[in-house]
C-alpha cells in the first residue's frame, strides 16, 4: 500500500532571512552602531569620532545590506546637538548618484528613511566629495593649458596635498595679482569643494575676460587641506590637537598642509601683488537659517571692508543673490592673529565662505550643480574685481 507522503515548502524572501548589516569599509566610511532592529526594520546609530583625534560627530557615510524592501525602512541618528544633525540626509544605491531625504527632528535624535527599491544603499550626512573625487577632477582639469596641478605637501598619513595653480604662464609673472583660495580645513564640510570646482571652473575658461585676467593674475588653490580626515572618515572640525583653522597662529603649525601654505603665501606674496586670501568652509548641516554667508573681520568703512563689500555687489550684480554678511564679534581678533601670515596687510580683503547645505538662495534646495553654478559667479566676481582694481 502507497502512502501519500505531502510536503510542505515554505519560500520566505531572503531578504526576511538576512540579517541588517552595516559597513563603513570604504573611503570616508563613518557610522557607530547603537543597535539593529530587524524586525522593525530599522537601524539606531551615531557618527563615529573615527578616526579618534576627532571630538565633533558630525559627519556620518555607511552602507547597509539586507534591507526588506516590502516595507519602510528606517534610520535614527541619535545625537543631542540639534545644529550637527543634518535637515536633508542623503542615499544612494550606487555611491554616485544621490537623492535627499527629510529628516524628522527630534529632542535627541532625527529619523529617515523610506521604501528602498534595491537591499543595498548608502547613506551620507550630505553629498560626500571624497579624496578621490578631487583627484578624479583634478586629472580632468590638468590638460588645460591654464592649469598647473601640483602638490603642496605630504599629509601625516602620506597623502599627497594637491595645490592648483592657474595663470597664463606665457605671460611674464612680475607684477601680477596675487589670489589665494584654500577649501576643507575641516573634513566634514563638502559643499566647499563643489563650491570651489564652479570657481576653478570659471577661471580657467576660455571666455575673453577670463584669459585677460590670467593674463594679470595668478590663483593659488589648495582644494582639500585635511585630506587625511576626509579620506578617513573624519568630521575635522576641533580635532585633537589642534583644528586646523586654529593651527595658523602658530609659529610652526602642528599640520603639515597648514604650515606648507603659510610658507607658500608668504613665499608668493612677497613676488605678486597679493590682493584676496578666500578661505571656503560650509555651516553645520543642522543650520536652521541659510549661511551662504561671508565672514568679515575688518572694521566698518576701513579699506578692507569697503572693498570686500565691492566684491560682493559685483557677485551680487552676477547672481541676483546677496549672501549674508556674519560680523566677526571678537573685535580683539585681527586677519594677523587669525592666519598668521607675513604679508597680509598687502591684502585688498580676506574672507572666510560659509556655504550652506539646505535650504538656499532664491529657496532652492542646494546640490553639487548648484553649488558649483554659484561658485562659478564667485570666480566671475574674482574676475571682474581683479580687472577693474588698481595696482598699489
Amino acid at each position: 500500500m502507497k502512502k501519500n507522503i505531502l510536503i510542505i515548502i515554505i519560500f520566505l524572501p531572503s531578504v526576511l532571512l538576512a540579517q541588517l548589516k552595516v559597513n563603513t569599509s570604504f573611503e570616508g566610511g563613518n557610522c557607530d552602531v547603537i543597535s539593529v532592529d530587524n524586525e522593525e526594520n530599522e537601524i539606531y546609530f551615531r557618527p563615529d569620532l573615527k578616526p579618534k583625534r576627532n571630538t565633533s560627530r558630525v559627519w556620518f557615510f555607511f552602507e547597509v545590506k539586507n534591507i526588506d524592501t516590502s516595507r519602510v525602512f528606517t534610520l535614527y541618528e541619535i545625537n543631542t546637538d540639534p545644529v550637527k544633525r543634518p535637515v536633508y540626509p542623503v542615499y544612494s544605491y550606487d555611491k554616485h548618484s544621490w537623492h535627499k531625504l527629510k529628516a524628522i527632528q527630534g529632542d535627541n535624535f532625527v529619523y529617515f528613511g523610506k521604501k528602498f527599491s534595491k537591499s543595498k544603499v548608502y547613506f551620507a550626512t550630505g553629498y560626500p566629495y571624497l579624496y578621490t573625487d578631487l583627484k578624479k577632477y583634478l586629472r580632468i582639469i590638468k590638460f588645460k593649458p591654464s592649469v598647473e596641478v601640483t602638490t603642496l605637501t605630504t599629509s601625516e598619513g602620506g597623502r599627497e596635498v594637491p595645490l592648483v595653480i592657474i595663470t597664463d604662464s606665457t605671460q611674464n609673472k612680475e607684477n601680477k595679482k596675487l589670489v589665494w583660495i584654500i577649501a576643507r580645513q575641516h573634513a566634514f564640510e563638502t559643499p566647499a569643494n563643489y563650491c570651489l570646482e564652479g570657481i576653478i571652473n570659471y577661471l580657467s575658461s576660455n571666455q575673453p575676460s577670463v584669459q585677460k585676467f590670467r593674463k594679470k593674475a595668478i590663483v593659488y588653490i589648495v582644494p582639500m587641506m585635511d585630506v587625511d580626515n576626509v579620506a578617513e572618515g573624519g568630521t575635522g572640525r576641533m580635532q585633537k590637537p589642534i583644528d586646523f583653522n586654529r593651527d595658523w597662529r602658530q609659529d610652526t603649525s602642528y599640520w603639515n598642509a597648514v604650515q606648507a601654505a603659510k610658507e607658500l603665501i608668504d613665499a608668493t606674496s612677497e613676488i605678486y601683488d597679493y590682493k584676496i586670501f578666500m578661505d571656503i568652509h560650509a555651516a553645520y548641516p543642522g543650520a536652521k537659517e541659510p549661511l551662504f554667508a561671508f565672514i568679515n573681520i575688518y572694521p566698518i568703512n576701513s579699506p578692507q571692508s569697503v572693498d570686500l563689500k565691492h566684491f560682493w555687489d559685483t557677485y551680487h550684480k552676477i547672481s541676483g543673490v546677496m549672501p549674508n554678511e556674519v560680523p566677526d564679534n571678537n573685535t580683539n581678533i585681527n586677519f594677523a592673529d587669525v592666519y598668521n601670515m607675513k604679508n597680509y596687510d598687502q591684502l585688498d580683503f580676506s574672507m572666510t565662505l560659509e556655504c550652506d547645505w539646505n535650504s538656499s538662495v532664491n529657496k532652492q534646495q542646494w546640490t553639487p550643480s548648484l553649488w558649483r553654478k554659484h561658485g562659478a559667479y564667485i570666480g566671475e566676481a574674482i574676475v571682474k574685481y581683479i580687472l577693474n582694481s588698481p595696482a598699489k
